[in-house]
């Protein structure tokens, strides 16, 4: 049986980016990446993460160095990084509502200056697909291939 963290994973990837015509790889074993996106042209590196709690503590020295790998990523690559935000009290509401989206520039920050999300602070999945799709209709990309 698989990880609390991998249900998810497979929720983002299998039931909401699937069934919006986007690409979705997991990534195997301890790799840092939870998941490769890919929408015609345009990829992404995701990190999917759960809570019960409205406000996500980056903390710990892992996650720490992980950010900060990220925003290394991000700047060095030019391969946009977010984070997929599970919250996970939402019961009676639709799977696609239950996720909020979280660029590298939307971290907020604790009293001690850790890095941290808020749940509210994020972009509805809804919408993020909303505007990749458009983006990449504005600017015309096509698929050349996945290698």
């Amino acid at each position: 049986m698989g990880s609390m963290g991998s249900t998810y994973e497979n929720e983002l990837k299998n039931k909401v980016l699937s069934q919006n015509g986007f690409f979705s790889e997991r990534s195997a074993g301890s790799l840092d990446t939870d998941l490769t996106i890919v929408y015609k042209g345009i990829g992404f590196i995701a990190e999917v993460k759960s809570s019960k709690k409205k406000k996500l503590y980056f903390s710990s020295d892992r996650l720490y160095e992980q950010l900060k790998t990220y925003i290394m990523v991000e700047d060095k690559f030019d391969v946009p990084v977010k984070y997929f935000y599970r919250w996970k009290t939402r019961k009676h509401m639709d799977l696609e509502d239950k996720w909020m989206v979280f660029g590298l520039d939307d971290f907020d920050t604790t009293n001690q200056g850790n890095p941290m999300l808020i749940w509210d602070n994020g972009i509805p999945i809804k919408k993020w697909m909303e505007n990749v799709k458009k983006w990449t209709k504005k600017n015309d990309l096509q698929v050349v291939g996945i290698l």
